[in-house]
Order: structure tokens, then C-alpha cells, then sequence
């Protein structure tokens, strides 16, 4: 049986670490959810709303395990390039000619966040999932904005990168209920 989650709150929200945090399109949905956000990129994400650590999310995430810092969260999420096993970017890069390759985060993301203790989520797409024809065509930026939720960045590469707002304030929302049940068991 799992022992209750010590809620670590930031004033009466609980704080959430958000790895490799681009646009802040996962930040936004958890913050919708109830969480207090900081965030973490090797970019300059200017249009990022949430307070925010610029360099790299592994590095910065082994400085907090190392440092104790991390004790300060409850809740952990990454969003690890995926360049690397994308379908859809490699595709484009080879016809683009920019082919250059990428290196897969996923493996040293989930062995530093296992270190954590905390719970945490991995959002990666497989690469695999068969696309309909008529669904990859390219949106617009004012398309992207409006499909993904996302009105504080007008930035194309934000954009697409961005995970939408929504999908993260479900999983937010369903791990504050779930801490709730077993606090108040």
C-alpha cells in the first residue's frame, strides 16, 4: 500500500517541476489544475509565464536531487526533446535535408526523476501512431493558437512543440484528486 503524498505547497498550491518546458503549453494545463509551475529549458523561452531556470533540464534536475532542492515539489513533469524517434520530424528533416541526428532523453529523464521519489510524468509521442492524410496538412499560427489553447505565444516552433494545456490539466487534476483520497483515507 502507498503511503500519502506530503504535499510540498507553494503558498496553498503544490509545486510542480516542469523539465524541458518550451512554451509552457504542459505548465499552463497544471496550473489550470491547481499547481504552482516552474519551469525549465536550455532555450530562452521569453513568452514562458511561470518562473523559470534557463539551462539544461538534466543538469538542473541533478542539481536539485544533489542540493535536496528537489524536496521542494510534489509533482514532476518531462518533456524530453523527440526529435529522436519522432515520425513526423524525422520525415520532415529528411525531406528538408537537415537529417542531423538526435540524441534520445528519455532514458537518463526517467532514471534522474526515479532518484526524485516523486511522482512524475514522461510526455513523449512513439513515433508510431498511423496519421490520416488529410490531418497533416500545416496550420497557421492563429490555428495553432486556437486548436492548442495556447494565446501567449505567436512563436510557429512554440507552437508545435507545445503539449496543449488541456491534457496536462487533466493529469493534474487526477493526481490532486487522487492525493486527496488517500489523505483522507
Amino acid at each position: 500500500m502507498t503511503q500519502p503524498t506530503d504535499i510540498r505547497r507553494d503558498g496553498e498550491r503544490p509545486l510542480l517541476l516542469d523539465l524541458f518546458s518550451c512554451a509552457s503549453g504542459a505548465a499552463m494545463g497544471y496550473a489550470r489544475a491547481g499547481f504552482t509551475v516552474h519551469g525549465c529549458d536550455i532555450a530562452s523561452r521569453p513568452n514562458y509565464p511561470f518562473p523559470y531556470h534557463r539551462g539544461d533540464a538534466l543538469a538542473y534536475l541533478a542539481h536539485l536531487i544533489t542540493t535536496g532542492e528537489i524536496r521542494r515539489y510534489t509533482f514532476a513533469h518531462a518533456s524530453p526533446p523527440c526529435q529522436h524517434g519522432c515520425a513526423l520530424t524525422v520525415g520532415t528533416n529528411a525531406s528538408q535535408g537537415w537529417g542531423h541526428s538526435h540524441v534520445d532523453l528519455v532514458a537518463p529523464t526517467r532514471d534522474l526523476l526515479e532518484q526524485t521519489g516523486l511522482p512524475y510524468v514522461i510526455e513523449q509521442p512513439n513515433g508510431r501512431a498511423e496519421i490520416r492524410k488529410d490531418l497533416t496538412g500545416k496550420p497557421t499560427v492563429p490555428e495553432l493558437q486556437a486548436a492548442m489553447g495556447i494565446t501567449w505565444t505567436d512563436v510557429r516552433e512554440e507552437l508545435t512543440e507545445a503539449i496543449p494545456p488541456a491534457y496536462t490539466e487533466h493529469i493534474g487534476r487526477a493526481f490532486l484528486a487522487q492525493v486527496a483520497l488517500e489523505v483522507a483515507a
